[in-house]
């Protein structure tokens, strides 16, 4: 019988102990963490202050207010080192820290992308034409397609307010 790769885990390491580190290595563990965990992803790790993927060891900061999401991050700990060591081809060790409050003053350089601002909303249907096409104009908004990720139904009632 053979073994499916597990879901989240990269088609082959981009490196080995001794080879070279991906230049996109940031992007490949935040794709492997949203693919395996999406609700974790935008629950926990967006809300990271920073984080740094390194050969030597990703580090997840998180700000002194955000007990919360770093309490969720030191509990999958273990899924966050064995999912590097899938998505890397060898361990990488998970570090979560706090930073302190003067570094938060700081703009965060290696944080999470922040979503698009919303676009403006549409005040009227009689503006779009009909209410289909202000329909299609809400789902294609990517906040409402980030909620519909982390909250997944059946069918959308858009409403406007």
């Amino acid at each position: 019988m053979v073994s499916e790769p597990p879901r989240g885990a990269a088609a082959g390491p981009p490196g080995t102990a001794d080879g070279p580190w991906p230049d996109d290595a940031r992007d490949r563990f935040l794709a492997a963490i949203k693919s395996g965990k999406v609700f974790f992803f935008n629950a926990v790790v967006a809300q990271a202050y920073t984080i740094e993927v390194t050969p030597a060891h990703i580090t997840f900061a998180f700000q002194p207010r955000q007990k919360v999401p770093r309490t969720q991050c030191e509990d999958n700990k273990t899924w966050l080192e064995a999912l590097a060591e899938q998505t890397f081809g060898r361990r990488v060790p998970v570090r979560i820290t706090m930073i302190e409050a003067d570094a938060a003053a700081a703009p965060a350089g290696a944080a999470v992308p922040a979503a698009a601002p919303p676009r403006p909303t549409v005040k009227s249907p009689v503006a779009t034409g009909t209410d289909e096409a202000l329909r299609n104009e809400a789902l294609a908004d990517p906040m409402v397609q980030t909620m519909l990720e982390i909250f997944p139904v059946d069918s959308v009632k858009i409403e406007e307010l």
